[in-house]
């Protein structure tokens, strides 16, 4: 159990570097990698939403070095590769910003590149950038949620300047300075006039804009109960896994029996089977329905006996291998490579198996360019996020930068070019021994737990998977887990629980029982085409919120007529939201809520919904005309 009880620490310590590093002041949030194919052209920058161009699907990520940032000045040093820092600015809305770039290149090669780039971090830009190289002009128009990166020297000959024209840009969250194929030095970034600070108008039109996501236009990556890829619904075939960590073999230990009966009626479909023989988990799941992820290699002889054993879904490598980064004389490439071999023997013998690794929300530095190649290394993109934590700013809200679990999931879906599942493991623990420590995590409240995992299939979760079962496993890494019987000791060398946490762990126990029959049923639409710019609804939010993206909402087509509108409240505020839909509604219906449906008569297109701090809201919508709305649902079925 040291293996998990320093992936744990690891998670809370880089999870909470990083985010101090994003909110000290003139900190600069600095990602600082970028790709590279040979090509001196600068490129697309990574941005909310887009983190890499979809013309690029076997780009290498490279990160420069010596960056410093005060806030105002980037300076870094790229050698061989683009070299990309990220300087975080004030949003502006409704107005043309004119941007300088003051540059001191010294050539490595003949063809070298500087760029400045805007995003608007899941926004709209809407204008065009121009800029020079030498006495030629340079123009790209801004498309919807893309940054931009325009050359601006070559050969170290010529300053650059860029200038975002017309009045339409809704926001813009950072700016991007990058070189490539040489030694540099990039500084003097400034503004030309300053960006309003604190603005309420700048504020309220980020917050609106960043709300709507619209993720799997085209198709959601999925499998069916043996692994297989699936682009399309099939009630028949399809399956949304949704998994306890750390199940311990069926029966007797330490003198508390183990039943996988138990997370089965409470709606787990799926079990990561904890240090079992593979044999005696894949009976137990027979018994039971369940599927199994193996976790840890196996040997080509186990692989072999079980290939074709119904209730095998995956294999789990590893545990957060980038939590290695910084550790003495350890060799990243040569572990991933690792990996790719026992991967390709897998596969061999059991061509369906799901293998893939399981990391850490660590998407910063220096983390980045191996956190995007280890999630796109597996048959699944797989990553454990916990921003609840005690005493922390990261408790204030799910979905702060950098490392909130809509960043992270989004960060997968669009890595991976959204063609292959995403799973999201939520933390429903809580781990005494970090209780005096800089990053504790703690027990998330039940409603919390539920805004976890909502905020995790909003931003592309295609599986939810929940850490813990409470039991002998996790009490060995002095974790309290989620039970609907947790016992105050397991073994009396192990941790010991104290009265309240026993009554938080069968109640996020019962949480969980219910979110998980809510999954079962949205199971038709989460795993259906997501509704876009055919159904142009309008978010706006009200009162003070935490971060600048409280609200997270996607549409789904209804299978039965309508839509159903997945929503959370990702802060630890009290918000108002106005949607504005193009269309008359009749008919609005709070999912799981216990409440009669909203009837519209006289036919209304705005519905006000009240959140308080982390509440989720599922609601189907219906529209005047219905049945227009279940045609739409059956065209968008096909990817």
């Amino acid at each position: 159990m040291k293996t998990m009880t320093g992936a744990l620490f690891l998670s809370a310590v880089t999870a909470g570097l990083a985010l101090a590093n994003s909110q000290s002041a003139h900190a600069g949030i600095i990602y600082a990698d970028h790709f590279a194919r040979g090509t001196p052209k600068c490129r697309s920058a990574l941005n909310g939403s887009k983190p890499a161009p979809t013309d690029l699907p076997d780009a290498t990520w490279h990160a420069a070095s010596n960056l410093t940032t005060d806030g105002t000045r980037l300076d870094f040093t790229g050698s061989g590769s683009y070299g990309m820092g990220l300087l975080p600015i004030a949003p502006v809305y409704g107005d043309s910003r004119t941007y300088t770039l003051f540059a001191n290149l010294t050539p490595k090669t003949s063809r070298q590149c500087l760029g400045l780039g805007f995003t608007g971090h899941v926004a709209t830009l809407v204008g065009q950038y121009t800029g020079t190289i030498g006495s030629t002009t340079v123009g790209v128009p801004l498309n919807d949620n893309t940054g931009v990166l325009v050359c601006h020297a070559q050969n170290g000959k010529s300053f650059g300047t860029a200038t975002l024209t017309k009045a339409e840009v809704n926001s813009i969250r950072y700016v991007y300075l990058a070189q490539s194929n040489g030694v540099g030095t990039v500084s003097s970034f400034k503004t030309t006039r300053e960006p309003s600070h604190g603005s309420r108008r700048a504020s309220d039109a980020q917050r609106n804009i960043n709300a709507v996501q619209t993720v799997y236009r085209k198709g959601v990556p999925q499998i069916d109960a043996h692994g297989r890829l699936l682009l399309k619904y099939d009630p028949n075939r399809s399956i949304f896994p949704i998994g306890i960590w750390g199940v311990p073999p069926p029966g007797k230990s330490y003198g508390y029996k183990y039943e996988w009966s138990v997370p089965k009626k409470a709606g787990f479909n799926t079990g990561w089977a904890y240090s079992n023989p593979a044999e005696n988990s894949l009976k137990a799941a027979g018994k039971f329905g369940f599927h199994v992820v193996l976790m840890g290699a196996k040997t080509s002889k186990v692989l072999g006996i079980i290939n074709d054993n119904p209730n095998l879904l995956g294999n789990v490598w590893t545990d957060e291998p980038i939590g290695k980064i910084g550790t003495s004389g350890f060799n990243m490439e040569r572990f991933y490579r690792r990996f790719l071999d026992y991967k390709k023997m897998a596969h061999e013998i059991a061509p369906n198996l799901l293998v893939f690794v399981n990391d850490c929300a660590w998407i910063m530095l220096p983390a980045t360019a191996w956190w995007i190649k280890w999630n796109n290394a597996g048959d699944v993109s797989c990553d454990d996020d916990y921003p609840v934590m005690t005493r922390h700013a990261m408790a204030r809200s799910i979905g702060a930068e950098p490392n909130g679990i809509p960043q992270v999931v989004s960060l997968e879906v669009a890595s991976n070019k959204q063609r292959e599942p995403v799973w999201l493991i939520v933390g429903a623990f809580d781990q005494k021994s970090h209780r005096v420590a800089p990053f504790p995590f703690s027990f998330p409240s039940v409603t919390q737990l539920r805004a976890e995992v909502y905020a995790g299939i909003i931003s592309g979760a295609t599986g939810i998977n929940y850490f813990i079962w409470d039991g002998y496993i996790s009490r060995d890494a002095s974790v309290i887990g989620v039970s609907p019987d947790p016992q105050v000791a397991y073994n009396k060398l192990l941790t010991r629980a104290r009265p309240m946490q026993l009554i938080q762990s069968r109640e996020l126990w019962d949480a969980a029982t219910r979110i998980n029959h809510e999954l079962a049923k949205l199971t038709p639409e989460i795993l259906s085409p997501t509704v876009g710019s055919e159904v142009d609804y309008k978010v706006k939010i009200s009162g003070k919120s935490v971060t600048d993206t409280p609200i997270r909402c996607l549409l789904k087509p209804d299978p039965a007529g309508g839509y159903v509108l997945f929503t959370v409240n990702l802060d630890d505020a009290v918000l108002n939201v106005s949607y504005t839909f193009p269309a008359p509604l009749r008919e609005v219906g709070a999912m799981f809520e216990n409440q009669l449906p909203r009837k519209f008569d006289p036919p209304a297109k705005n519905l006000s919904v009240h959140y308080e701090p982390f509440e989720t809201h599922v609601m189907r919508v219906i529209p005047v005309d219905a049945k227009h709305a279940k045609e739409h649902g059956k065209r968008h079925k096909a990817p």
